[in-house]
C-alpha cells in the first residue's frame, strides 16, 4: 500500500526570537488563531537568555518547529528558518510583533486566483507606552497598488518616497527567490535583501494590497528604538558597500537604485552623529563621493553644521 505524501504547507512563517518572553505569547496566538490553517510556523530561539524557549514549548502544535541555537543574530535567524523552509510562500515576523486577524486568508484568496511571486501590504503600529506614541513614527503605507512588475514597484516607491524594505511586510514564493539569504551578522539587513529580491527578479510578478497585515510593536529597547551604536553604523556600511559592490558586478544603471544607496549613506551619516567612535570619519570618506547623492545631501554631507541649524530651527518654527 502507498503511503499518501502530505503536500507543502501554503505558507511558512518564520520567527526569529531573541529575549521576548513578555511579547512572544501574543506572537504566537496571532498565528494560531488565524482561519486559514495551512502554515508552518517556524520559531528560531536565538540564543535567548530569558524564558523565551519555555515559552515556545507551552505551545502544543505540530505545525511549530523549533529550532534552538547559539546567538548569531536576526539574520543568521531568518536563514536558517529559510534552510528548512518548505512552504509554496515565506512570511517572516518579529517575535515582538502580530498578524491581523484574517490576513492569511486574504493573502491565500489572492495568491490561488494568481500565484504572484511577491505581495506587499501595509502595517500599522501599536505602543507600548504613551511617551513612545508621542514621538511620532515611519507610516507603513505604500503608494502603489494592485498588479504590478517587481522593478516598477521599486521605482514607484522610491520616486514617492514610500518604500518599504521591512520583511515583515510582504510574502515572497520561495521556489522563485530560493538562492536569496540575508547577509550574517549585521543590523540593518532588510536592505540588501530587499534589493535582491528586486533586481534578480526585475520582472518578478507583484501585487500590493492595501492592507494592514502586519501589526508593529513599537516598544522600548529593540532594535529600532534603543539608542544608535556602532553596530547600526556597521549595519548600513556593510550594506552600502555590498549595494555598491552588486551595482558594479550587475551593470545596473537605474537613478532609484543610486537614491537607495544615497539614503543608506545619509542614515550612515546620521548614526554617525550619535555615536563616538574613529572609524566612522574613515567610513564616511569613501562614500562623499558618490555620484547619487543629491546637491543637498552633499552640502549637509560636507557641512553637517548646516543641517543642525535646518533641524533647530523648523523644530523652532513648528513650536
Amino acid at each position: 500500500m502507498k503511503s499518501i505524501q502530505k503536500s507543502p504547507p501554503k505558507f511558512s512563517i518564520i520567527v526569529p526570537i531573541y529575549n521576548v518572553e513578555s511579547f512572544l505569547k501574543e506572537c504566537i496566538d496571532s498565528v494560531l488563531l488565524q482561519d486559514f490553517q495551512d502554515y508552518e510556523l517556524i520559531c528560531i530561539n536565538d540564543g535567548s537568555t530569558d524564558n523565551s524557549l519555555e515559552v515556545l514549548k507551552t505551545f502544543s502544535d505540530s505545525r511549530i518547529k523549533i529550532i534552538n541555537q547559539e546567538n548569531q543574530g536576526m539574520s543568521c535567524a531568518r536563514n536558517a528558518g529559510l534552510d528548512i523552509a518548505l512552504g509554496e510562500y515565506i512570511w517572516f515576523i518579529d517575535s515582538d510583533d502580530k498578524i491581523a486577524e484574517h490576513s492569511l486568508s486574504d493573502l491565500n484568496k489572492l495568491i490561488d486566483q494568481k500565484p504572484y511571486d511577491l505581495v506587499f501590504f501595509n502595517a500599522t503600529v501599536f505602543f507600548d507606552n504613551k511617551e513612545l506614541e508621542n514621538k511620532g513614527w515611519f507610516e507603513y503605507k505604500r503608494s502603489s497598488s494592485g498588479e504590478i512588475q517587481s522593478l516598477s514597484f521599486f521605482e514607484n516607491e522610491m520616486k514617492n518616497n514610500k518604500l518599504i524594505v521591512q520583511p515583515c511586510c510582504y510574502i515572497f514564493k520561495r521556489e522563485f527567490f530560493k538562492n536569496i539569504r540575508f547577509i550574517p551578522h549585521i543590523y540593518h539587513e532588510d536592505n540588501p535583501f530587499f534589493i535582491q529580491l528586486i533586481f534578480q527578479n526585475p520582472n518578478a510578478l507583484c501585487y500590493v494590497v492595501k492592507k494592514e497585515f502586519f501589526l508593529r510593536r513599537i516598544r522600548d529597547n529593540s532594535i529600532m528604538t534603543s539608542k544608535k551604536s556602532l553596530k547600526h553604523f556597521l549595519g548600513y556600511s556593510t550594506s552600502i558597500q555590498y549595494l555598491l559592490e552588486y551595482k558594479n558586478e550587475n551593470n545596473i544603471n537605474n537613478i532609484y537604485y543610486d537614491k537607495f544607496i544615497s539614503s543608506l549613506i545619509m542614515g550612515l551619516f546620521h548614526i554617525s552623529k550619535q555615536i563616538d567612535s574613529n572609524s566612522c570619519d574613515f567610513e564616511l570618506n569613501k562614500y562623499k563621493s558618490f555620484n547619487g547623492l543629491s546637491f543637498k545631501q552633499k552640502i549637509a554631507f560636507r557641512f553637517p553644521w548646516i543641517l543642525t541649524f535646518y533641524h533647530f530651527a523648523k523644530k523652532l518654527i513648528k513650536n
